[in-house]
Formats: structure tokens, sequence, C-alpha cells
């Protein structure tokens, strides 16, 4: 055995709904997106789950590497003190690591007293693999980042993916590291050039594996954007490169909760239909709107014609559209809206009395015959057309020129989404 699976997580402490209080519901995506992380590390069965953190302790000259039989932490310092973690440390896998580290001359160290907790950077990846996986059950190492040269991060990577094949551990590593702080003017950092630039540089590598990439970045770009996860992402392409083995790299979300956001979504009933490490083609609609990019999808072609319908209709957004189509199949609802049944209606998640009377005025006559008439009346544009259009857009929202999307979308295969798409134009335009 040794590294099963490498992901790079962002750490927001407001995703945790009890630092939130609400305000996670601007960054649904990334929710998604680390459930769907959370599942597919649960579904390969690890026994040790590497963390490596840029706000675990930090040392000029060396790595932090936990070395204490058990660690605790806990989101006090973001006023919530009940929320509470502990893990246990694999030390013989810890000591494994240094041992590598100093046959190179590279120290490593524990955490000082002050510092010994578990800190945001990887308490909120274990927020999530918590939904999945016992933590009893497993492992964890944290590690820290450090002054030391690129050449030393992608070392530690190598280190740990040498050592879990050495013991024979079934390993996963998570890359903790959020992208550019400085993305919009109203945003707690404000806004700089470099941010969106890097976070399109870094997006794009994650998009075709071009994490070679990663090592020789612009320090006037990675300083201007303010970002702290590029020395983290670095340790994860070591770990993988050092598997001696190809792998599949994929870019599951993108998100700035401050700015631009892209990410996938889709309704309940949907996901429950789908299994881990089984193929699914899933048709997709991209919203671009001034507060982020999100990407939704669905298995029919009737689930994405009524969601466009129902995200037309005044104050109804996708969450309530995609709760609408998590309750009823695209036949009841457009039944239920042709019959003008408000109490059925009503049945939908956040939607009262006047919700529901509004869905049904705006949308009765367009749904008089039920879904049939949906697409008789030729409403429902061709899925090429959608698909084309809607990666355009946020090829176009990540800072690309009309002229460079049209280039990059020449020769896509004919029954892509939007996501495939988009994922065959960032390839063509991060080899240029």
């Amino acid at each position: 055995m040794a590294l099963l699976a490498a992901y790079a997580v962002p750490h927001p402490p407001l995703i945790v709904p009890a630092v939130g209080k609400g305000q996670e519901v601007a960054i649904q995506a990334t929710i998604a997106a680390y459930r769907e992380v959370a599942r597919r590390v649960a579904a390969h069965r690890p026994d040790l789950i590497v963390i490596t953190s840029p706000h675990a302790p930090l040392y000029r000259d060396g790595f932090f590497i936990a070395d204490t039989p058990e660690e605790t932490g806990s989101l006090a310092a973001f006023g919530q003190p009940d929320e509470r973690v502990t893990t246990r440390t694999d030390l013989p896998f810890a000591e494994d690591v240094a041992a590598r580290l100093h046959r190179r001359s590279i120290p490593s160290a524990g955490a000082p007293a002050s510092m010994a907790d578990i800190d945001h950077g990887t308490f909120v990846p274990l927020h999530f693999l918590e939904e999945t996986i016992n933590l009893d059950s497993v492992t964890v190492v944290r590690m820290g980042l450090s002054g030391l040269s690129e050449a030393d991060h992608r070392f530690l990577g190598r280190a740990i993916t040498e050592a879990a094949r050495a013991l024979g551990r079934r390993c996963v590593l998570v890359a903790s590291g959020d992208m550019s702080h400085k993305l919009k003017e109203d945003g707690p950092y404000g806004f700089a050039p470099e941010g969106p630039k890097f976070d399109r540089t870094v997006a794009e590598m994650f998009a075709h594996g071009n994490l070679e990439g990663l090592f020789g970045l612009d320090a006037a770009l990675c300083d201007g954007a303010a970002e702290c996860g590029l020395r983290s992402f670095q340790i994860m392409a070591g770990a993988l490169e050092a598997t001696g083995e190809p792998f599949a790299s994929e870019l599951l979300s993108y998100e700035g909760p401050f700015g631009v956001g892209y990410a996938v979504a889709m309704p309940g009933g949907d996901l429950g239909k789908l299994a881990v490490g089984e193929e699914a083609r899933v048709l997709t609609y991209l919203s671009v709107t001034e507060n982020g990019i999100a990407l939704f999808g669905f298995l029919s072609e009737e689930e994405r014609a009524l969601f466009e319908k129902l995200i037309g209709v005044s104050k109804v957004g996708p969450k309530m559209a995609l709760a609408a189509l998590s309750t009823f199949s695209p036949a009841e609802l457009a039944d239920a809206i042709a019959s003008q049944d408000i109490a059925r209606v009503s049945h939908i998640p956040g939607v009262g009395k006047k919700t529901a009377e509004r869905i049904i005025l705006e949308l009765k006559g367009t749904l008089e015959g039920g879904m049939a008439s949906l697409f008789s009346q030729g409403e429902v544009e061709p899925a090429r057309n959608l698909a084309v259009q809607g990666a355009t857009e946020a090829l176009l929202s990540m800072g690309f020129t009309s002229a460079e999307a049209e280039v990059a979308l020449r020769g896509a295969p004919e029954d892509a989404g939007e996501g495939a798409l988009l994922q065959y134009a960032l390839k063509r335009l991060g080899s240029r």
C-alpha cells in the first residue's frame, strides 16, 4: 500500500455552521465539493490521513510533524469552543517521515506548547471527513509548511508517500490551503489583480494535471495574491510524483466566497442515484451572477429545463429550485403547477403559500400541458448550444477573452456538457 489519493481543499472557518451562522449559505458550492471529497476519501478505506496545513506551526528552517499520541483542537478562536475534534497520531509513520527528512538535512519538530492544538486549517477538513469516516478508526498526522525551498516541500511530499509504502499504510493526503485572498474590492482583504490571475493559473493546473506548474511561479504574483495554499499543494505534488504512477486530476470546484465561484451542485434525488466508481452522464446548467458562478447538474433534460423555468420566477433562486426537484419528479411538479395545486407546491422546503402562488402564477401557462408542453413550445435551447454558452461564460469570468474561449473550445466532443467543455478548454489554454 502507499498513497491512495490526494485532495486540495480550502479551510474557511465560516463553512462550519456554528461559526458561519448562516453565512455558509453563500458558499454552498464549496460545501458540496467538500462533501464529495469526504465521500471519496471514505471510499478509499484509508487507515491514515495526512493533512498539511498553512496554519499548523510554521518553522523558518524545518517542518512541523505531529509527535504526540493524540491531538485535540476546537474553533474557540472563532467563538465556538464546543466545536471540538480529537485525532490519534500514527507515531511510527511520523517518525519515518522525519527520518527521511533528516537524511536530507531537513529539520523537523513537534509543536511548541502554545501551538499544540489542532489548527483551523486542519479542523475544517476533519469537520467534513467526520461525516463519512469514524475518526477513531483512522490515524491522522498533521504537518506544517516552512520557510524552506519549493524543492524541500516537494521532498516532504515524496517522504510521505515513501513512508506510507514502507509501512504498508493506506494513506490519503489532504492538502489544506486557500487560494487568493484578494478577489474583490469589498472583500475582507480587498482586491489585487494578482488575485484572479493566481487563481486562474492554479485552477488550470488542477484541471489538466500539470502539477509541475506549481513550482517556479512568479513570486510577485504569489505575494500579490495573498495566497496561503501553494506550498501545501507543492507537498501534494511531490507525494503524487513519488507514487511513480500516472494520476487523473479533476477540478472538482473553485469558489471565492468574496469573489467569483465555480462548482457543481445537483438535486438530492439525483445524487442518490449516483454510485462511487460508476460513470454517469450529467447535464449541466451554468449560472453566472455578480456573486459568483455555479454549475448545476441534472440526470435528465426534463429536470434541467424545469430548473431553468423555476429560477426565472421572481424570488426563486437555484437553492429553492433544487429543493423543488429533490421533492418532486419533473412530471409531478409540472402537474402540480398546471393544476394550480398550491398545497402540493407548498411542500417544497422553503416554499410558503405566497411563493407557491407566485410559482404557479408565473409558470402555469408554460406548463399547462405538463412537461410535454415545455418542450413542444420550443423553449428549450439545444443542449450543445447551452453547453458552449455556459463554458464560454465561465472562461470569460476567469479572465480569458472571447477569442481565446472560442479557440479553446474548438474540436471539443459534440456530446460534452458545460463541465466537460470547461475542463477541455482549460487543458488547451494551459498547454499554450
